[in-house]
């Protein structure tokens, strides 16, 4: 039990193991979850101290519900929505593209063991 600890230990600070595919599946949640609240909040601050953010979006809002049919409102919102979920469908992919490199490096490290690549 020792042994495999140790050598977990030594593989780690001799960077025989990757620690990237655990770090990057956290990096995944963080932003898939944190850069839209990021976001909202950053509108929200915006709104409260810069004294020509809030006159700008409400003036905005109202001009767009005047000139907007409630079907174009619609359409717009679902433009929004789609957008968001390619955001988040690419964001996906850009990580599941990384974790593949590392799946590709281990399965070359076990083909030639012992052999630094």
């Amino acid at each position: 039990m020792m042994d495999t600890i140790f050598d977990d230990i030594v593989n780690f600070l001799t960077f025989q193991r990757l620690i990237a595919p655990y770090a990057l599946i956290v990096f995944y949640w963080l932003g898939a979850f944190g850069m839209p609240l990021l976001a909202w909040w950053a509108m929200l601050w915006g709104r409260q101290r810069l004294p020509f953010f809030a006159p700008m979006m409400d003036g905005s809002l109202g001009v767009m519900r005047m000139t907007l049919t409630a079907r174009q409102r619609f359409m717009l919102g679902m433009m929004f929505a789609c957008g968001f979920l390619m955001m988040e469908l690419f964001w996906r992919m850009m990580f599941e593209f990384m974790l593949a490199y590392f799946q590709i490096h281990e399965a070359l490290t076990k083909v030639v063991p012992g052999q630094r690549l």
